[in-house]
């Protein structure tokens, strides 16, 4: 019996080293050209820039998953004014559907007051998981 209770433990411990339980913090910021993953979607802000009111932002997105997506930009990206009012996107991409294992460049086009910093959440359709694109610095 204590021959087992050792094995069960023993076991145990290795399907935690395996699953990474190692209590390192899961990367939930990003900034331009980081690269991300959340839910099977790789996506990467390639592109910020503000000018006339209007905050344009490009990301470059692989869908990993088994099927084909549609990105509906303001369910996938939100962006917030000083209000925290959600500011509706107002650029129309030609292609908001990504295939199985296809990339796209995804445009974003807010009309927003200038400010020092600028985020835009992802969500990724399947939970309420999100991360957040930060940015900075534009036109200084």
């Amino acid at each position: 019996m204590k021959k087992l209770f050792i094995l069960c433990i023993a076991i145990f411990v290795f399907a935690l080293v395996l699953t990474g339980c190692d209590n390192t913090p899961v990367k939930t910021e990003y900034s331009l050209n980081e690269h991300a993953i959340l839910d099977d979607i790789e996506i990467t802000m390639v592109d910020a820039t503000y000018q006339n009111n209007i905050l344009e932002v490009e990301f470059k997105m692989k869908n990993n998953r088994d099927n084909t997506i549609s990105i509906a930009p303001d369910t996938y990206f939100k962006l917030y004014d000083i209000n925290q009012v959600q500011v509706p996107n107002k650029y129309q991409n030609d292609n908001n559907m990504i295939k199985k294992g296809d990339t796209i460049n995804f445009t974003l086009q807010y009309n927003i007051q200038e400010k020092e910093l600028y985020e835009i959440l992802f969500y990724s359709g399947i939970v309420e998981n999100n991360i957040k694109f930060t940015i900075t610095n534009l036109n200084k």
